[in-house]
């Protein structure tokens, strides 16, 4: 699933940009845990924040994602 292409891309090395929040806004995935997905988030007061699996795929616009690699 579109989760677990995350974890991997991290696995790896790779952060990743998503959507969120109806396509306003852009966040990079930095890590993740059992308990959920590192953000960082600059619309908010704390940039690097952890939302737990429920959150993240609440305000994950679509799934849309991208993985930053190297050329």
């Amino acid at each position: 699933g579109a989760i677990s292409s995350i974890q991997a891309a991290i696995g790896n090395g790779y952060p990743v940009l998503i959507t969120v929040d109806d396509g306003d806004h852009w966040a990079v995935v930095y890590g993740y845990s059992n308990d959920g997905i590192f953000v960082l988030d600059s619309s908010r007061s704390r940039f690097l924040n952890q939302w737990g699996y429920g959150e993240f795929i609440k305000r994950w616009d679509q799934n849309w994602l991208a993985i930053v690699k190297e050329k």
